[in-house]
């Protein structure tokens, strides 16, 4: 891939003389670095060099798409600018020169927008291709590492493509193994661009995902996104794991027959469990966040409901996380069954309070590229 063509004469190829436009694309500010490619989000460099003009007219084109995407209309020769999540693919990065409203010289550099990996991957797993949902994706991800949380994912569920295959693949590892917490799913559900939604009544999934396997005891998370206002089918209804008597445990229950909510975390005894004030509409994102041994946090859209300071000294489960039940013993816990749809989870370490913000807004826009937000 060429970098920096230029193209003398009038805007459209005319002149025919030997090119005095260099149109380059850096890394840095200094223009030192010179690039062929970028992702969405990334930040890059244009210089154009060769003549001195009164204005320089930047833009981006796609020879294949023929779609175009202004720049700087009004520039000087040496301009900035934050990469959209625009179309993969080649792309021109065009620049007219002008002297007041006459073209002086156009020119323009090949540049390559590319695919962040992770994006990449589970696209070709579910088989994806619809161009909001790769957009979202692309624009979540971005976020995510952006803002630092991306490593403390071990499983992401984004609950993309309206299908059971497409559902059921972690966006953190994309591969159809246990081993890479890809879903299982039993019962019955209902796929659709809005998530997945159960049937409150012999539906659930299976994370494969084990507590004691990969979390850490005093620092943890689990997460669920939920689009339904009503209370469980079942007597409690919810998503996770419950040994006999509450112990271990590791659960949330977002609105259950009573309208009871709350977060048990690594048992429902001693500093194990966050208990909130009746729920009135299971609608939101609800996120349990233990940060120490004696810190235990529940939240709703990003805020606070309940929190446990006390000691929690239970042991990590060995069952793996169910979703829409919890798992007893490698069995749905039969009173637990829940009717949610669900439109996100993420399993991981635990977060500030900074990250378990911005983890809530990344994933609120991108339910709201999706048009499913709550």
């Amino acid at each position: 891939m060429a970098l920096g063509i230029g193209i003398s004469g009038p805007r459209g190829g005319g002149g025919g003389s030997t090119p005095t436009l260099t149109i380059g694309v850096f890394s840095d500010a200094g223009h030192t670095t010179p690039i062929t490619n970028g992702e969405g989000g990334d930040t890059i460099y244009i210089l154009a060099t060769g003549i001195t003009a009164t204005n320089y007219v930047f833009w981006a084109y796609n020879p294949t798409t023929e779609e175009s995407v202004v720049i700087d209309d009004e520039g000087t020769g040496a301009v900035s600018w934050v990469l959209p999540y625009i179309t993969k693919g080649d792309w021109e990065i065009r620049c007219d020169a002008k002297n007041g409203t006459s073209d002086l010289v156009w020119g323009y550099a090949d540049f390559e927008v590319t695919m962040d990996a992770d994006v990449g991957t589970f696209l070709a797993a579910t088989g994806i291709t619809d161009e909001t949902i790769i957009s979202a994706l692309r624009v979540l991800v971005n976020s995510f590492k952006t803002d630092l949380i991306w490593n403390k994912m071990d499983a992401i569920y984004p609950f993309v493509g309206g299908t059971a295959d497409t559902t059921k693949y972690n966006l953190k590892d994309s591969a159809d193994t246990d081993a890479a917490f890809r879903l299982t799913q039993f019962g019955g559900w209902v796929y659709s661009a809005n998530g997945v939604l159960p049937n409150g009544t012999n539906a659930y999934v299976d994370t494969h995902l084990s507590p004691s396997a990969v979390q850490t005891f005093a620092d943890s998370h689990f997460s669920l996104y939920s689009r339904t206002l009503g209370t469980s089918t079942t007597l409690y209804g919810g998503s996770g794991i419950r040994g006999v008597n509450g112990n271990p445990a590791s659960s949330i229950t977002m609105r259950q027959s009573n309208n009871g909510r709350f977060a048990a975390m690594w048992n429902e005894g001693t500093g194990g469990l966050a208990i909130a004030t009746a729920e009135t509409d299971a609608r939101g994102f609800y996120l349990m966040n233990r940060t120490a041994t004696n810190i235990l946090t529940f939240y709703k859209n990003s805020v606070q409901i309940a929190q446990n300071t006390d000691t929690n000294s239970a042991t990590l489960p060995t069952d793996s996380y169910f979703l829409s039940v919890l798992n007893q013993a490698g069995s749905p816990f039969s009173t637990t069954y829940d009717n949610k749809e669900l439109a996100f989870s993420t399993i991981g370490s635990g977060l500030s309070n900074a990250e378990q913000i911005n983890l809530y807004n990344a994933i609120q826009v991108f339910q709201t590229t999706l048009g499913r937000n709550v």
